[in-house]
């Protein structure tokens, strides 16, 4: 090919640039590079349009044979960057333009990518110095400008930024991006007013700019117009509905409404559209712990857990929901790995606490709430729960001394009016406290599904001390009508038969016992409410007992029981298979645990009131141990029950109907019991035993085999930790205030009463 064939095609190639025809082009300067391969100007030409074509690889060769035949090729350098630069290969990128700029200095376009590119690398300082280079060769280069105020953004610069965003828009005032990024410098400076008019204007010039409509939402939001936020979410999703930040953003705006139902939808969608987005995940979470589905907070927050493993807020957040659902023990776990990953986390610390307290362990959580008070002084929640640590271990003094800084402070908070009923009675301050959780339920502020709950259930208590019983129901009626209904009635009736119908005389009789005999073991066993915590306590006032609370050794050995005999079916039809080694086995378990928590005493007493429902089980492992069965007006115990407010551990506890219907079957059982056990038990009605205390006690004492012992009498002296709800009840000398109770409340028993007559039709 001639010199003037390389000319004229040269000129048919650029003809062809100019008309868009890249693959004209590109073929016709393959063939002048053919011809002459040692024309550096073609080579650079080549390799730009297969840059501009997206063929990286052959671009680089073809740059790189320019630059070699003629070193000093500015633009051959500069195009080289660029390909560099989007095929993500920084570094060399930016040796490419400094190469440019070396050979021109005042190489403008070189500069303003090497700022770009160096911030990209978080080389800021050197990045704002090639910026302002290229700005003061070209005042009107718009990239420079842009890449600067990027620069000044990311280091925090936020007023210069704005001031080089603004030059932008001066230089081309209708770049939507540019108004959207202005925007959302203003929303990092606190300026929600500047960004919203920011954001308008970018969706006014491109109206389907999704993101735009995105960050109007968020600046709606931050000035808490949720109703226009959500609006604005909901365009972005039109133009995007794949858009999983929109979603998330609509969930925050819905939940601003409190339109929790259907934030949790948003929330859903985004997590479908980025399955790895942790954020919607927690915020779904909060919504389920809000509303008191725990097992659904746990769900999520494990998913979130997975897509960041070291997260301390979700480790935090899985511990309160455990904590909430009445599972302290995993609970616990949870937030001490939060303070692992972050020591100094307060909220974990006191979460921890009050964990450990549900746990009777009184003085570690003391020394959480210590911790919080290290990191912060008088931090709120930490001194509530130390008032309750003190109330539960009947230090009042203690107890007020916590409070009373919050209080003299006026502060009004879920926790300090909590804490305040329970210490307001010692103090003559109902009415204050009374007043102090009406206003919280009744303000804006939103409250948890559980702390709503608790002051209801609070209130209750209150108005029931000051004779107010209408009020009292109300309240101890909304505490229940809260919490998610979970009891199965007819479900419960069939395991109570199938236990009758297995524990026959004949079988209790030829089932096997365990050869290692202990008399240490007593079983307080009835319906809750029934005057459990009270014996308790009496046999703890004796030198030779250990009280050991509500043990749940023998319902989780009744739970676990097929996995110990290696077999599908589970208890109690797994029953017929135990040996007399395998009851050996689980003898010596429980022993051995019993001595762990008092090594020395005679006796030790486990008051878990539904091990009713496994005496036969704990006949064949302790044939010599003793049950005492706590017994109370049927009436009085239901209604007992209604009034507190128990976890998920006693789900038939929140409707009327349903106690009744509980009670018959624990009375079924109990008959059946008398009639084919012979382990020792003897029957302890409340009513006889707050008429007769003195007569009944010592029956008590007599029936475990002590002899007398007159701290017995004074059981409200003994001071040890009561994790029950009748932890003041039994610091105080016997009263007759609770027999009869019922009458008060006799108008709204009448579920209760028609549940409890059916069953002795």
């Amino acid at each position: 090919m001639t010199e003037r064939e390389i000319s004229e095609k040269t000129d048919q190639a650029l003809t062809l640039l100019e008309n868009g025809d890249l693959p004209g082009a590109k073929d016709l300067y393959q063939q002048i590079c053919h011809t002459n391969n040692m024309d550096p100007e073609a080579w650079m030409m080549l390799g730009a349009i297969n840059g501009e074509l997206g063929n990286f690889g052959e671009a680089v060769s073809c740059l790189q044979k320019a630059v070699t035949l003629q070193p000093d090729h500015v633009e051959a350098h500069f195009n080289l960057g660029n390909i560099q630069r989007m095929q993500g290969n920084l570094p060399s990128a930016l040796a490419c333009f400094q190469r440019a700029t070396e050979i021109d200095p005042r190489y403008a376009e070189a500069w303003t990518m090497m700022g770009g590119i160096s911030g990209m690398m978080g080389m800021y300082d050197k990045a704002g110095a090639y910026c302002r280079q290229a700005i003061a060769l070209q005042p009107d280069s718009v990239d420079a400008y842009m890449n600067l105020a990027n620069t000044l953004q990311q280091t925090g610069k936020l007023k210069d930024a704005i001031a080089n965003y603004q030059m932008v828009i001066k230089l081309q005032p209708n770049l939507a991006a540019v108004w959207l990024m202005l925007g959302r410098v203003y929303i990092q400076s606190g300026n929600a007013n500047e960004a919203e008019s920011c954001f308008r204007r970018a969706i006014a010039l491109q109206p389907d700019f999704a993101d735009a409509h995105l960050a109007l939402g968020a600046s709606l939001r931050a000035r808490n117009k949720a109703a226009e936020a959500s609006a604005s979410y909901r365009e972005a999703l039109r133009f995007n509905p794949d858009f999983a930040e929109a979603y998330y953003g609509l969930g925050l705006s819905l939940e601003d409404a409190r339109q929790y139902d259907q934030a949790i939808m948003s929330y859903r969608d985004a997590v479908r559209l980025k399955p790895d987005y942790a954020e919607a995940y927690i915020r779904h979470a909060r919504i389920s712990q809000l509303k008191g589905d725990y097992q659904e907070a746990v769900s999520c927050y494990q998913q979130a857990l997975r897509i960041q493993p070291n997260n301390a807020e979700i480790y935090h957040g899985l511990a309160a929901a455990y904590d909430l659902d009445g599972k302290q023990d995993q609970a616990v776990g949870y937030y001490q790995k939060a303070l692992q990953l972050m020591p100094e986390y307060i909220e974990a610390h006191i979460g921890l606490g009050s964990a450990l307290l549900s746990l009777g362990k009184p003085d570690d959580a003391l020394a959480c709430c210590e911790q919080a008070f290290r990191i912060q002084p008088g931090q709120i929640d930490a001194l509530s729960l130390a008032t309750n640590i003190s109330l539960q271990l009947g230090d009042r003094q203690k107890a007020y001394e916590y409070l009373s800084p919050l209080l003299e402070a006026g502060v009004e908070h879920g926790n300090v009016a909590l804490a305040f009923s329970e210490l307001s009675r010692g103090l003559g301050r109902e009415p204050e406290a009374i007043a102090m959780m009406e206003r919280l339920l009744n303000g804006q502020q939103s409250l948890t599904a559980a702390t709503a709950r608790n002051l209801h259930f609070s209130l209750g208590k209150l108005y029931d001390s000051m004779g107010d019983y209408d009020k009292a129901f109300d309240h101890y009626r909304m505490g229940n009508d809260s919490k998610p209904t979970g009891f199965d009635a007819k479900r419960h009736a069939l395991a109570v038969d199938t236990l009758i119908t297995l524990h026959s005389a004949d079988f209790m009789a030829q089932m096997p016992r365990a050869s290692i005999r202990s008399n240490r073991p007593i079983f307080i066993v009835g319906m809750v409410r029934s005057g459990t915590s009270l014996v308790e306590q009496i046999l703890a006032s004796h030198p030779s007992v250990y009280g050991a609370g509500e043990l749940p050794d023998i319902i989780q050995t009744a739970l676990s029981l097929h996995s110990i005999l290696g077999t599908d079916l589970r208890y109690p039809q797994c029953l017929p298979l135990l040996t007399e080694d395998k009851i050996n086995t689980i003898t010596r378990r429980y022993l051995d645990r019993l001595a762990e928590l008092s090594p020395d005493a005679v006796r030790v007493v486990d008051k878990m009131p539904g091990n009713f429902m496994h005496l036969g089980l704990i006949e064949l492992l302790f044939p010599d141990a003793r049950v005492i069965h706590c017994m109370r007006d049927p009436m009085d115990t239901c209604l007992s029950a209604y009034f507190q407010n128990f976890s998920t551990s006693h789900p038939y506890s929140y409707i009327l109907s349903n106690l009744g219907l509980f009670y018959r079957e624990y009375r079924k059982i109990m008959q059946h019991w008398k009639k084919v056990l012979r382990i020792p038990m003897l029957d302890i009605q409340y009513e006889e035993l707050v008429a007769n205390q003195e007569t009944v006690s010592k029956n008590i004492i007599e029936f475990c085999g002590l002899e007398w012992d007159d701290r017995c009498l004074r059981f409200h002296e003994t001071r040890r930790f009561v994790r029950t709800a009748s932890h003041d009840q039994v610091r105080r000398p016997l009263y007759n205030n609770s027999v009869d109770r019922w009458k008060y409340y006799e108008k709204y028993l009448g579920p209760l009463r028609e549940a409890l007559e059916k069953g002795q039709e």
